[in-house]
């Protein structure tokens, strides 16, 4: 029994320090780049000689970054919503039909999981050479939506798992329509997995820089792919304010998400708990 002790203690201690050690190992580059992004340096200098929000202030005034930060938000925002639409349908088909061939299909679909994504890039590019659309919003938004969609999938799918159809068959038991019936019954059931899909495409196409180098154009330009060729061509503190800023906002959507997650899941738990109250009394 001590033995047993000795070693449940131990496991804590080193996964403890893992923790630690992981935590140390991402949060600190971070914090490195936030404050040489605060620098009134020319260059990437830390610890920065003094404090200065010059950099942030050229992001801001830059018509460049503007532009491109406003083709990144368009595009995420058009990619999350649907790619969610996609997803959400592929997932409910993957999971209730029965049509032969469609686990050919569904392979097909999660296949750009594991594709790596240079290898997707040329051969969008190449094919979008033959139909001209190399440079367009068009084809940024159907090349970010081929990377997006299978994460949609596996996240709707994974809600859906979890989901039990007999409620489902129960509301249309009782004279709902099959529509009506994943509308009222099932929908808010996998709710928090479909917003956790949207917020999660928005981030993957966001921060997207491969396909971007590839597919953009000068007027098509994504933050992520200004930010590569600033890295390449003209290295300065702008890229590490652009970075921090980034970074807040890929923390805050992740935050809004949990909040938004955590009221979906607390409100279906008061209507289960109402429900079976509403069934006891009867």
């Amino acid at each position: 029994m001590t033995s047993d002790k000795l070693i449940s203690a131990t496991s804590r201690i080193a996964v403890l320090f893992a923790v630690i050690f992981a935590g140390i190992f991402l949060i600190v580059p971070l914090g490195v780049l936030a404050l040489m992004s605060f620098s009134d340096s020319r260059f990437l200098i830390f610890p920065p000689p003094r404090l200065s929000l010059r950099w942030y202030l050229e992001y801001f005034g830059d018509p460049a970054w503007m532009q491109a930060t406003t083709v990144s938000l368009s595009l995420a925002a058009i990619v999350s919503v649907v790619s969610t639409g996609i997803g959400l349908c592929a997932a409910v088909a993957f999971k209730r039909s029965r049509i032969v061939g469609l686990g050919g299909l569904q392979a097909v679909m999660l296949s750009p999981l594991f594709v790596p994504t240079i290898i997707m890039a040329v051969g969008l590019y190449s094919v979008y050479s033959v139909v001209k659309l190399n440079g367009t919003m068009l084809g940024l938004v159907v090349g970010h939506l081929v990377l997006a969609i299978p994460y949609s999938i596996v996240t709707i799918g994974t809600a859906l798992a979890e989901f039990d159809e007999r409620l489902e068959q129960a509301a249309q038991g009782l004279g709902a329509s099959p529509l009506r019936a994943f509308r009222h019954v099932t929908f808010p059931a996998i709710s928090s997995g479909v917003v956790t899909s949207v917020l999660f495409t928005f981030l993957i196409s966001f921060d997207e820089v491969v396909l971007a180098v590839f597919l953009s154009s000068p007027t098509t330009s994504t933050i992520s792919k200004l930010m590569w060729d600033g890295i390449r061509f003209d290295l300065n503190p702008t890229i590490a304010a652009v970075s921090t800023l980034i970074t807040a906002f890929s923390w805050l959507i992740m935050f809004v998400g949990l909040l938004v997650k955590r009221a979906i899941d607390k409100r279906r738990k008061s209507l289960l708990a109402l429900r079976s109250l509403e069934e006891s009394a009867i």
